[in-house]
């Protein structure tokens, strides 16, 4: 059981950098004022600490919790954009798909799920929650992962042994009732996805954020981006300028109408099987409400889902050559976005335009 719990921090490490090591058993964020507390018998590391957001994350014996306080109130943004934006970052760290899934809006304006993975032949459950942002802060990130079949008395140690705010942390959440949710309702994804198909891509970067507190970093005047670590080229006109809170691993926002915005993000791959893992992103993404359509070719998938009645969400998968794909995110606010479509096919990726199938897409 150790060694799973090792290899399940193995794979969240990644996507948190310059983890450091809290002493005694609490910790309060300077740019939120929010406090976290738990007793000894737990292992604490601070995950990330910004004008964005603090992380803290939690391992227990067989048990890891972490708590994501986020800072800004991400005004606009649904619980369900927050929480696919950090959900599918997660997943997507793990070799192979879920075996159950099942996600829900609920009636307090959270939004939460739940995962089946299996890591080291253990099935490990893992339940994650955004609850809407309290006054003067935004949203709250609560993640548990422990072996299924000890969940139920994991979430109990959890909820005893940690507060958050002098609350328990997953306040009102009861293991069973979550199991019982999942067995009633989760989704076997085994059937949908092809036994060549890598780790779930990264299908939403980590700070989504399409808020007037999104700010570009200079005056519109176009240029070219570079990635160095994944080998790709963004080029824009000057309409566009880089934004001072990056997401991915570059992000443009319109002059003109600043609440959209296109961030781009590359990650090396070995996939053979082009259209399985497009087919595979589209059986999961279609489940969703919200969905709208989407495009496969040769070498590129479109995708489009609503996040709210007010919030469209496009995501172009991009093959830019064997090794490569970058995961290119539009987000539009507001009901219509045919007034910037124009604007973003001008922006090239390695000199090709973005949303090559807008068109097919939107058609209807």
């Amino acid at each position: 059981m150790l060694v799973a719990l090792i290899t399940l921090v193995s794979f969240m490490t990644p996507m948190m950098a310059h983890a450091q090591t809290l002493r005694g058993t609490e910790f309060s964020s300077e740019q939120g004022d929010r406090t976290i507390t738990w007793t000894a018998d737990w292992e604490a590391s601070l995950e990330g600490d910004d004008d964005f957001s603090t992380m803290i994350m939690l391992q227990g014996e067989i048990m890891i919790y972490a708590v994501m306080f986020v800072h800004d109130s991400l005004a606009g943004m649904s619980m369900r954009s927050v929480y696919f934006s950090l959900s599918d970052v997660l997943v997507s760290s793990f070799e192979g798909e879920p075996s159950q899934v099942y996600e829900w809006q609920g009636d307090d304006g959270s939004f939460r799920g739940l995962n089946v993975v299996k890591i080291s032949g253990i099935n490990f459950l893992l339940y994650m929650r955004v609850d809407p942002g309290i006054e003067g802060a935004g949203p709250t990130m609560q993640f548990a992962g422990a072996p299924l079949l000890a969940f139920t008395s994991s979430l109990s140690a959890i909820q005893s042994e940690i507060r958050i705010d002098g609350e328990p942390a997953m306040d009102g959440d009861n293991g069973d009732e979550l199991l019982a949710l999942l067995e009633e309702n989760g989704q076997d994804e085994s059937d949908s996805a092809a036994d060549t198909s890598p780790s779930r891509p990264l299908t939403l970067p980590t700070r989504s954020r399409v808020s007037s507190g999104l700010m570009p970093t200079a005056e519109a005047s176009g240029g070219e981006f570079w990635s160095d670590v994944n080998d790709y080229t963004v080029t824009y006109g000057d309409r566009w300028m880089p934004t001072q809170e990056v997401i991915g691993e570059f992000s443009l926002i319109a002059s003109s109408r600043p609440h959209t915005v296109v961030s781009f993000t590359g990650r090396s791959t070995t996939e053979t099987n082009r259209q399985a893992y497009f087919e595979d992103i589209v059986a999961r993404e279609g489940r969703h409400s919200g969905f709208v359509g989407s495009v496969v070719g040769d070498d590129r998938l479109l995708i489009a889902s609503w996040s709210n009645d007010d919030e469209l969400s496009v995501l172009e998968y991009v093959f830019v050559d064997d090794d490569t794909v970058v995961t290119v995110m539009v987000t539009f606010s507001g009901a219509d976005p045919e007034p910037e479509i124009a604007a973003v096919r001008e922006i090239e990726l390695d000199g090709v335009p973005l949303l090559q199938d807008w068109d097919e897409l939107w058609a209807e």
